[in-house]
């Protein structure tokens, strides 16, 4: 087979691809329908400066914000000393057992102290039972050091 022979037959075979393929876009105007050119219309600067400010954006006043009032500095008082105690003052108690006890209406050393180690146990046992402060009551030994410490200590 002549080289000559393939080369123009490629040719041939290219052309008719490229015909195939672009004939579609020679029947489609790629421009848009043709519109008369308008005449530039002439503004005067006056009127485009005042359509320019009818135009604008007018910008929102902004009113200033009030200034906060600082607060007057005052110290903090000090809390009153009690004769009795607070139960924070007796170490050896969690604060989850001091949450019980003041649950159980115990809030000073000497309520604390006041108690029979018997009779709180059972009233710890039944606050703890409603509202579950702790996951198990103390133990008596536990109770009775409490309310023996808190009468040495409030008395």
């Amino acid at each position: 087979m002549d080289p000559t022979l393939v080369v123009i037959g490629f040719v041939v075979l290219l052309a008719a691809l490229l015909y195939y393929m672009y004939k579609d876009q020679r029947k489609r105007p790629t421009e848009g329908p043709r519109t008369e050119k308008k005449e530039p219309t002439v503004v005067k600067a006056r009127d485009y400066e005042a359509q320019m400010k009818a135009v604008e954006p007018q910008k929102p006043k902004l009113e200033p914000k009030p200034e906060p009032v600082p607060e007057p500095m005052t110290e903090p008082k000090p809390e009153p000393e009690s004769d009795t105690g607070s139960l924070e003052n007796l170490s050896g108690i969690g604060e989850k057992y001091r949450a019980l006890l003041k649950a159980s209406g115990v809030d000073t050393l000497l309520a604390l102290a006041s108690w029979d180690a018997k009779d709180l146990l059972e009233r710890l046992k039944e606050v703890n039972g409603d509202q579950q402060i702790v996951k198990r009551s103390p133990p008596l030994a536990t109770v009775e050091d409490w309310i023996k410490r808190a009468g040495e200590q409030a008395g």
